[in-house]
């Protein structure tokens, strides 16, 4: 989702950089940046399990070290954990238009929702005392996460994750890498064109990512190994010029999924956030 954030008074949707993100730098970007709002399976979406060299798992408990949690879970990207309170993000009243034009207002956390009989519920966000060793959906499910290492109680514990390689970060710096930018050329040319004021903000130019659309992304990942049973040069002439037995391949590849959008839209009227079912 492409979210403007600038307080709110100034113009952008919402500011990001007053919460407390799992990672200080996520969010320090200002002006129009991508964020990835949620991601599936919902009980796999991030990694946050740790092991060990003598086999202790460790995973963050409401009120522990937060240095456990290594990635915000994707649904969750606002304030995220908030140390002893008894709700895992922060509370925002979230309006839900009735078809007749009346609007029903609830406290309930950010991250998306829903209506149930029930009451409301968040359609994706688990909290961090969730043991998750996957991430995203997998067909064999034989391809470890690389190896990330952190000092847990004083010893030293691997990051335990099986899946896809690539976590929510990596593909909100893909997305704002991405040269979607006119040149001075294009922009000289549109505005020569019958548009005057394209792209044009108190006599500057505009963040041209506010025409990014809010859409999907499907993320494709192959990952294939082999191990040689018997490593004579003879055999494998290749892998032994590379000194080893065996060879991996991974590739991966995104496309958009445009009808899948996220339903999160922010009123500067009131300062809520509208749901729009």
């Amino acid at each position: 989702m492409m979210i403007d954030n600038r307080p709110i008074d100034e113009g952008g949707h919402i500011n990001l950089q007053v919460g407390t993100p799992i990672r200080p730098s996520e969010f320090s970007r200002t002006g129009y940046i991508p964020v990835v709002v949620g991601r599936w399976p919902t009980q796999a979406n991030e990694c946050n399990v740790w092991q060990g060299i003598d086999g202790t798992l460790y995973r963050y408990t409401g009120g522990s070290d937060f240095s456990r949690i290594y990635e915000r879970d994707p649904f969750d990207y606002y304030r995220q954990a908030e140390g002893d309170s008894p709700y895992d993000v922060s509370l925002v009243t979230l309006v839900r238009r009735l078809p007749d034009g009346t609007e029903v207002s609830e406290p309930y956390p950010i991250e998306l929702a829903e209506e149930t009989p029930f009451g409301w519920r968040s359609t994706g966000f688990d909290g961090y005392t969730v043991a998750e060793l996957q991430r995203g959906f997998s067909y064999l499910g034989q391809h470890q996460s690389p190896l990330i290492q952190r000092d847990i109680n004083g010893a030293p514990a691997m990051l335990r994750c099986w899946g896809s390689e690539r976590d929510s970060y990596w593909l909100q710096d893909m997305l704002y890498e991405s040269n979607f930018v006119l040149s001075d050329d294009e922009l000289d040319f549109i505005r020569a064109s019958g548009r005057p004021d394209f792209c044009v903000v108190d006599g500057e130019d505009c963040d041209q990512r506010e025409f990014i659309p809010n859409l999907g992304i499907v993320l494709v990942e192959l990952y294939w190994q082999h191990h040689l049973l018997l490593d004579l040069p003879i055999f494998s002439p290749f892998y032994n010029m590379l000194n080893s037995n065996q060879t991996t391949i991974y590739v991966w590849s995104a496309f958009p999924a445009p009808s899948v959008v996220p339903r999160v839209n922010y009123s500067r009227a009131n300062n809520e956030y509208l749901i729009q079912n």
